[in-house]
This record gives C-alpha cells, sequence and structure tokens, in this order.
C-alpha cells in the first residue's frame, strides 16, 4: 500500500517440512513517470545467524542464573559462617588482612574495618613474641596445616588457632578458650572462610578441610562438597546420597542425629551434632556438622545448608585426656590444677574425697578462697618459689567444705605451654591430719611423763621438808607451852599451811604415780546422779542443768569416790567457765572403739567403753592453751582462785582406770569434755 522498500523475517518451510529462517527485502520498481511497475526481492537464509543468536541469548540466560545462584550459596555460607561463635580471618602473601569475621573482630578487639588491608604483625606485634609468628611462617614455607593453643597478654585471653595454607596466603580460625582453660572442658569447632566469589569459597573450605552439604526436603536430595565426602571415606566421583548420609553413620547415634535435625527445623533452630561415620575400610571418625533451616516465603522448611568437620584427631586427644584422668583419679591423694589467677581446672576423685568438693563444684572456682581462710603469707612466698624455681612443697592448713580443719602435706610443679610460658600449677596434697594428731598426743604424753617424773621428785623432796614443820608445830600445840593465843593462832597457822602443803603434795603424786583405790563393779548412772543433785544444790541458778544418761548403760570397774572427784572437778569448771550463766550438760552412752578410732588416739584401747561428755556453754578454751590444760599446775583462771591440778588429777585418774581424755574447745561457744572409760 505504501509503495516503498521493506525488511522483514520470514520462518519457512522447505518441502521435506524441515524449517529454516529468512530475511526478504523487497523494493518497488516504477516507471519513468513514477508508476509502480513491480516489486523486486532478494529472500536470504539467515538459519545459522538466527540460531546462534538464540543461543547466546541463552548463553547469557544461564551466566546470569550461574551468578545468581553463586550469590545465593554465598550468603548462605555467610550466615553460617557469621552465626557461628567461632572467629576467622585470612591473610594475603604479605600478611595483610583480607577477611574477618564478626566474632573475630569480637575476640580481637578491633573492627573490620579497621584491620583489612593492615599488617597483622604491625597491628598485633606481641604476637612475633608468640607461637602465632612460628607457626604462621611454618605454614607459609611448609604449605602444611597447624593447630596450637597459646595465651595473648594484651587480650588477656587464651586462644586455640587453626591455620591453613590458601593459595594466597593462609586462612585462620581461632577461638576464645580461656573458658576452657578454667574448666577443663575442651571444646573446638570448626571455622568457615568466606571470600568474594564463589570458587574462592570453594578453595577455602578445601583449605580447611570443611565439607559442604544441602538437603532439599521437598526431594530428601542431598548435595554435598567433595570434602564433604572425603569427611566420611569416600572419593570425590562417589555417590552420595540423604540415604548414604545415615548408611555411612555409626547405628548407634543415628536415631539421635535424626531427632537433632527434626528438632532443628521444628523449632526454626540451627543444628549442630557430633557423630560417628564408618569408613569403607571399617574405621570409625568422628564428624562435628552444623546446619541451618531454609524456608520458603510462608515460613515452611524447604531445606537446610551446613557444613562437616573430621575432629577425630580431637576426640581421640579428649579420650586420651579421659584415661589419664581415671588413672588420676585412681590416685588417693588430692590431686589438683589451678591457673596462675589461682583459677581450679581440674579437680580429681582423690580431692573430692579430702575436701569434701565435688569437681562440678570446685572448677572455676578461687582456690584460695575455696580452702584457705587463714593467713595468707606462706600461700604467698609458696607461689612465689614455685614460679621462680619451678616447685615447692610444705606443710598447709587448710579447710573442707564441712569447715573442718586439715593438715596436708602439699607438693606443688609449675605447668608450661609449648613456648616455655607458666600456664598453670599442678598440686599434690596428702591428708597428715591424722599424722599430726598422733604427733601432738604423743609429744603431750612425752611431756606429761616428764612433768609426772619433775613433779613425783618435788613432792619427795617437799614432803620431806613439810613433815618435819608439821610434826613440830603438831607437838608444840600438843605439849601446852605456848600460853600465848597470839602464839597459838601462829602455830595453828603453820599447822593448817603445813597441812594444806601436804595435800598438795599428795596430790601432785597422785598425778605422777596413778591413782591406786578399791575397785568394783558400779554404775556410772549413780555417780552421775549425785553429781546432778550437788550441782543443782550448790551451783547458781542462772545455770541450767541437763543430765543424758542411756538406760541401758554398761557397767564399769573402777573406784566411786576417784570418779566422783573426777566428775566433780569438770563441773565445778564448767560452772567457772560460765559466770554469766549458761548450759551444764552430763551425758553418758555406750561407746564401742574400734581399731580405726585407736590409731587417732594412742591412749584408747580397742573394745567396750562408756562415754561421759561434759559440756558448757561457756568463755572457751584458748586454742594456744588446749594442749596443757592437762599438765599440772597449769591454769586459764585468775590468780589465787585455781591451783592447776584439778584436770591433771582428773587426766591420772582416768588412766588409772584405763580411759583417757579429750576435750575441744571454741572460744565463746564453750568446751566439751569426754572421758572415756572401760
Amino acid at each position: 500500500e505504501e509503495q516503498r522498500e521493506i525488511q522483514t523475517t520470514l520462518l519457512n518451510y522447505r518441502k521435506d517440512g524441515t524449517p529454516f529462517w529468512n530475511e526478504l527485502k523487497l523494493a518497488p520498481v516504477r516507471s519513468k513517470q513514477g508508476e509502480l511497475l513491480y516489486f523486486v526481492g532478494i529472500q536470504t537464509d539467515i538459519t545459522d545467524r538466527k540460531l546462534a543468536e538464540e543461543e547466546r541469548t541463552q548463553l547469557l540466560e544461564r551466566e546470569r542464573l550461574a551468578r545468581a545462584e553463586a550469590e545465593v550459596a554465598s550468603e548462605r555460607i555467610t550466615n553460617i559462617l557469621e552465626s557461628i561463635t567461632d572467629a576467622f580471618f585470612a591473610l594475603d602473601d604479605d600478611w595483610r588482612f583480607t577477611y574477618l569475621n564478626h566474632q573475630g573482630e569480637h575476640l580481637l578487639q578491633r573492627s573490620k574495618a579497621d584491620l583489612l588491608g593492615k599488617s597483622f604483625w604491625d597491628e598485633f606485634p606481641e604476637t612475633v613474641k608468640a607461637s602465632f609468628y612460628k607457626e604462621f611462617k611454618r605454614v607459609v614455607l611448609e604449605q602444611v596445616s597447624v593447630q596450637f593453643e597459646t595465651f595473648y597478654p594484651p587480650l588477656n585471653s587464651w586462644f586455640a588457632v587453626h591455620a591453613y595454607p590458601a593459595k594466597a596466603g593462609l586462612s585462620v580460625y581461632f577461638q576464645d578458650i580461656t573458658e576452657r582453660k578454667r574448666h577443663e572442658a575442651e571444646r573446638q569447632q570448626a571455622q568457615l572462610a568466606l571470600q568474594e566469589s564463589q570458587q574462592h569459597l570453594k578453595l577455602t573450605l578445601q583449605a580447611v578441610r570443611l565439607g559442604f552439604w544441602q538437603l532439599d526436603l521437598q526431594t530428601n536430595e542431598l548435595s554435598v562438597s567433595n570434602q564433604c565426602k572425603a569427611n566420611f571415606g569416600l572419593a570425590a566421583t562417589a555417590d552420595f546420597s540423604y540415604q548414604t548420609f545415615f548408611e555411612r553413620m555409626h547405628p548407634d547415634d543415628r536415631a539421635r542425629v535424626q531427632e537433632s535435625v527434626q528438632q532443628a527445623l521444628a523449632t526454626l533452630s540451627d543444628y549442630e551434632a557430633e557423630y560417628r561415620c564408618v569408613w569403607p575400610n571399617g574405621s570409625i571418625h568422628w564428624i562435628l556438622a552444623f546446619g541451618r533451616p531454609t524456608y520458603s516465603s510462608d515460613g515452611t522448611p524447604i531445606g537446610m545448608d551446613g557444613i562437616t568437620l573430621d575432629i577425630t584427631s580431637r576426640k581421640q586427644a579428649e579420650q586420651k585426656i579421659l584415661e589419664q584422668a581415671a588413672l588420676l583419679d585412681v590416685a588417693t591423694d588430692a590431686i589438683f590444677v589451678r591457673s596462675l589467677d589461682h583459677r581450679i581446672l581440674y579437680w580429681n576423685k582423690g580431692a573430692e574425697r579430702l575436701y569434701g568438693w565435688q569437681a562440678a563444684e570446685a572448677l572455676g572456682r578461687n582456690a584460695i578462697e575455696l580452702l584457705n581462710r587463714d593467713d595468707l603469707t606462706q600461700l604467698n612466698e609458696a607461689l612465689r618459689i614455685v614460679v621462680e624455681q619451678g616447685g615447692w612443697q610444705g606443710e598447709l592448713t587448710q579447710v573442707s567444705k564441712t569447715g573442718q580443719v586439715i593438715t596436708i602435706a602439699s607438693r606443688w610443679t609449675l605447668m608450661l605451654d609449648e613456648t616455655g610460658v607458666p600456664k598453670a600449677i599442678l598440686i599434690v596434697n596428702t591428708d597428715i591430719t591424722e599424722k599430726k594428731q598422733l604427733e601432738a598426743q604423743f609429744l603431750r604424753v612425752q611431756r606429761m611423763e616428764s612433768i609426772g617424773t619433775l613433779a613425783s621428785g618435788i613432792a619427795h623432796d617437799l614432803n620431806n621438808i613439810l613433815t618435819p614443820i608439821l610434826s613440830s608445830a603438831q607437838l608444840l600445840l600438843m605439849q601446852n607451852t605456848l600460853t600465848d593465843d597470839r602464839k597459838r593462832h601462829f602455830m595453828k597457822t603453820i599447822e593448817l599451811s603445813a597441812k594444806r602443803g601436804a595435800s598438795l603434795v599428795k596430790q601432785v603424786l597422785s598425778f605422777a604415780r596413778g591413782v591406786e583405790g578399791t575397785r568394783t563393779i558400779l554404775q556410772v548412772r549413780h555417780l552421775i546422779s549425785e553429781i546432778q543433785h550437788i550441782a543443782f544444790e550448790t551451783f547458781p541458778k542462772s545455770i541450767e542443768l541437763s543430765v543424758d544418761s542411756a538406760n541401758d548403760l554398761w557397767l564399769v570397774s573402777g573406784d566411786a569416790t576417784h570418779l566422783h572427784q573426777v566428775f566433780m572437778n569438770l563441773c565445778v569448771n564448767a560452772r567457772d567457765a560460765m559466770p554469766n550463766g549458761g548450759t551444764l550438760n552430763i551425758a553418758a552412752n555406750n561407746f564401742m572403739i574400734d581399731e580405726s578410732f585407736a590409731r587417732m588416739h594412742i591412749e584408747a584401747r580397742v573394745g567396750a567403753h562408756i562415754l561421759v561428755t561434759v559440756s558448757d556453754t561457756g568463755t572457751g578454751i584458748p586454742a594456744d592453751a588446749l594442749g596443757r590444760i592437762f599438765e599440772p599446775f597449769f591454769t586459764t583462771k585468775e590468780l589465787g582462785k585455781g591451783t592447776g591440778l584439778g584436770l591433771s588429777t582428773v587426766l591420772s585418774i582416768v588412766k588409772s582406770h584405763g580411759g583417757f581424755n579429750d576435750v575441744v574447745s571454741v572460744m565463746g561457744r564453750g568446751s566439751h569434755f569426754r572421758v572415756s572409760l572401760t
């Protein structure tokens, strides 16, 4: 209609029905007068060109889809890496930071923007002196992976570091294991490397031996990386399906892992599990797996992305530690490890038995606050010596969980890390409380024997001196030669003083020789009833008296008068200890002494005893006086209010009856005197 030149592309079909593209050009031919005479057409076959254009369009579309898929995968891996608690950074050949994840920023206390492009050694110069420099150099020069633990003073933190050679530089992931050092609960987690492109990410994952997997929940199809296959002992060309995953897993772990995956999907949470897998050659390997669910727009779980890491070496190391710990638990000594800031890192069964604190209660606690409450001068000196010389040993006084004071023989050994830096102290403590108590009892018995021997000699000498004085005074009084009343009064005073001195000498001799008397079979409960009656009648009413005697109290062989004197002396002492009133209690019970008790008390004998306890709520006896109260002439009373022979007489009478004495006293709370008789 327009009678102009046109050009178009047509799809035509040949005689055999095959399609082909042609390009048609039509041009009008006119007369000299301008009238249209006819059209001239040129038809060109452009099928090859058309197919090439379509192929190019398809290639561009596939490239676009591949880039989009890589970006999605990279984002998923980024989310996983950024969500785990481990830190990661990558260094190039010049030791400059090329990547740092969020956790790395937190642990290094530096931002990503501050570190990217800067030298690791310049930004953290203290690492040159530590293990970092040596180990990182080894990774780059030998192209081997390394792992180590080290203390970094500027951050006051312990780190577990894993470094791997990369295509350009090295990749490092690390953990803050300060808490693990305190609790001795080693936990190593895998680190993922993150790079800008999918290819770089793949290389990084291979370098750190992390396997990547992706599960489609709608089809149950599992896609895994070659490294993931390697973690299960399979070649890169091997098939690996969701079924293969569970077939390779140890049968005892399948149900637990399946439950963990389902729980993660149900609770919209991350998945983490450690499980065993069986390699084709039959060997058992441990796998650490992380996973994160992916969801559709309506929140329906559609898949899960994750990583795997072979942690067999770590598990073997943990097992070796457990075996070594089991050996330490067999030891009877208390063995524990404390950090240089006194935190308890290890606590064996022997320590649980000695101190009463379970391992779960002790780990992480301050050892000094837990076990020591008195002067810390000796502890500080021990710490100084062990740091300077590498070891220390000596005796310490400590307390148990119940507050019981114990004496221990302690041996300290300084523990160093691989760089020679002190990291902790190994302590082996042996309970020598019983030994020290027996030594004290033995020394007291020796001292009492020595005092008895001395007192006996002095008593004989005093008796020889007093006898003529008393005899002369009595003779003069009998002769009535003293007519002056004043002289007779003085003479009477001499006689009374001489008798008092003779009585005192008799008490000393009783202590030194042991008391002899008429022994009969008697019931101590009757003696206690007499004491109760006397005390009720004569003691201040501000003192409350209570008696508790067993109805089936066994009989003893003894002198009633002497035992009456023992119990009366103890009650009078209790009364004097309560000037402002209080409670006096007399208790008597049957008591069977076994060999264990006899070993703790050198004067005790195995067999049936009765135990009489006289208790008061008075002022108590000072600790420095407890070891001397049974010595003759030793007294804690004011001058003129006691001779110091009461308890020494009690000791002598009880020993002569085959028994023994014991006393426990706390200042401000009172005393408990126990008398054991057979």
